[in-house]
């Protein structure tokens, strides 16, 4: 799991499974609460993993070949649940963990994949940044149009991510810290920094431009200290740009979000950028 970061916003089958093996293990979180899980054993870039509990939700860890690890949350509807993903880190052997827990996964419902076929990690669906969620799709499809290149749909989706979401201000200032979806941030309409730039990689990813979500800190001439904060980089003519579209979403006054769209952190230079930003990490979204 990612550590705690809060924005400074005052101011983000391919599966082919032939007759494979299945591997499947069983546990119980609590009495009442019975968690399985099988999978096939061998799969070329995407997995299904299904299951059954007596949990509203289950939540899965995917452990890659290179030991990055991705978490997911799963809805249990009538005691199963399936949940399809991409294994985003390479070929090789991918653990799979699944817990009532997001933060802690003590590996006894465990399957193991191999996967035969890479895929682009920043594509790819993930968890939470799900680019494959059918009212994701739509709302690419409803701002991309033929004939764009990136850079005119990166500022798309940039313009529907600062309009449609509103900057949690009060969420920020209680510490608010609960990792959502794309598709639920879009829903709300209102989140932190994290959760600008998860909407903006479903959106970018399901309009086909290669997308990051990143960590680092931001900073400012008005003299705020360094502040833990969360945008994007896209992939534009063969080079990662920035994009931050909380910054562009809006202001804060008297305590209250003033949305004011702007486009001021998507067109950029990253050297201008890097005067207020300081990039820390690619998160695994």
């Amino acid at each position: 799991m990612t550590k705690k970061m809060i924005s400074a916003a005052v101011l983000a089958v391919m599966m082919v499974s032939a007759a494979f093996s299945i591997n499947t293990k069983t546990a119980y979180a609590a009495a009442s609460d019975m968690i399985t899980a099988n999978a096939s054993a061998a799969v070329d870039g995407k997995v299904t993993v299904a299951g059954t509990s007596g949990l509203a939700k289950v939540y899965m860890a995917v452990k890659a070949p290179t030991g990055e690890i991705a978490v997911y949350p799963v809805d249990v509807t009538n005691g199963s649940f399936a949940k399809e993903v991409w294994l985003r880190n390479g070929k090789g052997s991918y653990s799979v963990w699944l817990d009532e827990n997001a933060s802690k996964f003590d590996g006894t419902v465990k399957v193991t994949v191999e996967n035969n076929a890479a895929v682009d990690e920043f594509t790819a669906p993930s968890g939470y940044v799900d680019s494959d969620n059918p009212a994701i799709v739509a709302i690419a499809n409803s701002i991309v149009k033929d004939g764009m290149n990136d850079a005119a749909k990166v500022k798309a989706v940039h313009d529907y991510v600062a309009k449609h979401i509103a900057y949690d201000y009060a969420g920020y200032l209680s510490g608010k810290n609960e990792v959502n979806k794309a598709s639920d941030i879009l829903v709300k309409g209102e989140g932190m920094c994290r959760d600008y730039s998860v909407a903006f990689a479903a959106i970018a990813r399901a309009a086909g431009v290669p997308t990051k979500v990143v960590y680092g800190t931001v900073t400012s001439a008005k003299g705020w200290e360094p502040q833990k904060h969360a945008w994007n980089e896209v992939l534009v003519n063969g080079t990662w740009v920035p994009v931050d579209t909380t910054f562009d979403a809006g202001y804060i006054k008297n305590g209250k979000f003033v949305a004011s769209l702007k486009s001021t952190y998507v067109a950029m230079a990253t050297t201008e950028f890097a005067k207020t930003h300081t990039f820390e990490k690619v998160t695994m979204f």
